[in-house]
């Protein structure tokens, strides 16, 4: 038997990092469960109908349709996917049996079609979770007929996981459920591993997608500038997925340039590079659940400066790293300058141990393997 995953964000080679973390799930829990992932794909050129690549345990298999920005067009492909992912499973179904269980990842859009199989096939319907919009701060942006297509696909849920305590209380709130349970996202810690840094000036590193209504990069670049007036021993290297223009144009204005480094979008190999030649970690978020880039800091062995919002609290300590408040730039320059005079006394191998035993593959891995364990034994 195997696990059929249906994963509402997932990479593909227009969008790598969409959804990585969801990659990294279903690869940890390949090790103790056959898995076949089915994705269906919008891309600008299709060259190919279908691709299917074997990785580990684990089957991929994509659909692919070409996007349009046409409204009779984008109506169409609207039925089209859904016509896609009925014939990916039904392909599936008859080559490799049903599946023991189905596993969607984020809700929308691909929940409705999960339910329907889950209901026709007769076999339970598990969620793990990572979207924001959960979040108290982003209900404005619950229309009510997302909130009502929401509702229709918790009600079909027979058990759910999320990567924060936050995050999970967030969705008991606004919907009816059954059995959640937290799962963390996963770090490759044979790639984020300790490293002891040589460099002329002591670095912090940003890694996001620089959007200010998430991210405030702003934010932090008004503080690296208050900063930079105090003291010239540092430097800011900023890993992102897509440029921000506004935002290199006020390290031009306020001339910053030689210390503010835009390094562009990395592989992961080369991220992991950059955090073990980094001193500490800095975001600034308005709102998170549990960014991928704090437990992969820590992995290196790196404190980090952080918000306390979302799931983060459950993680950062005063073990592993200081708060800034949310949006309140002198304090987050007060907690970088800080960081920069003491991020030696912060103990690697400790913050590199907890990594470990809360993020690693294995661990994440065999804490699925148990969640689906409990959900069979609801269902035998």
């Amino acid at each position: 038997m195997y696990i059929l995953h249906l994963p509402s964000w997932f990479p593909d080679a227009e969008n790598p990092y969409k959804g990585n973390f969801i990659e990294k799930h279903i690869d940890a829990i390949s090790d103790f469960y056959p898995c076949i992932t089915l994705q269906v794909v919008g891309i600008e050129k299709v060259t190919r109908k279908c691709a299917t690549e074997e990785k580990d345990n684990n089957i991929i298999i994509r659909y692919f349709y070409k996007k349009s920005h046409n409204l009779f067009r984008k109506a169409y492909n609207k039925f089209y996917k859904e016509y896609l992912y009925h014939k990916g499973a039904e392909k599936i179904v008859a080559q490799y049996g049903k599946p023991e269980l189905i596993h969607l990842h984020v809700a929308f859009p691909v929940g409705k079609t999960a339910c329907r199989w889950s209901e026709k096939w007769g076999i339970p319907l598990v969620l793990t979770e990572h979207w924001s919009i959960y979040q108290e701060k982003n209900r404005d942006k619950l229309a009510p007929a997302l909130d009502k297509k929401l509702r229709k696909i918790w009600r079909n849920v027979q058990a759910f996981t999320t990567v924060s305590q936050d995050l999970k209380q967030q969705i008991e709130r606004l919907y009816e459920t059954k059995y959640g349970f937290v799962i963390h996202n996963v770090v490759n810690t044979n790639l984020f591993c300790p490293f002891t840094p040589n460099h002329d000036k002591k670095t912090i590193i940003h890694i996001s997608t620089l959007q200010d209504e998430v991210k405030n990069f702003t934010g932090i670049l008004q503080a690296i500038d208050m900063l930079h007036q105090k003291r010239n021993d540092f430097v800011l290297k900023v890993i992102y997925e897509q440029p921000n223009a506004a935002a290199e144009q006020y390290v031009k204005d306020h001339h910053l340039s030689a210390i503010v480094q835009f390094l562009g979008s990395k592989p992961e190999v080369e991220v992991a590079q950059e955090l073990q030649n980094s001193d500490f970690l800095v975001l600034f978020s308005n709102y998170e659940n549990l960014p991928c880039v704090i437990c992969e800091a820590f992995s290196c062995g790196k404190p980090v400066v952080v918000t306390p919002v979302g799931g983060i609290p459950e993680i950062v300590n005063t073990d592993r790293g200081l708060f800034a408040q949310v949006k309140d730039i002198e304090d987050l320059a007060l907690q970088l300058n800080t960081m920069l005079d003491h991020y030696n006394d912060y103990n690697s191998f400790n913050i590199r141990t907890f990594s470990e035993k809360h993020f690693s593959r294995k661990k994440i891995g065999k804490e699925f393997s148990e969640f689906y364990k409990f959900l069979v034994s609801l269902h035998p």
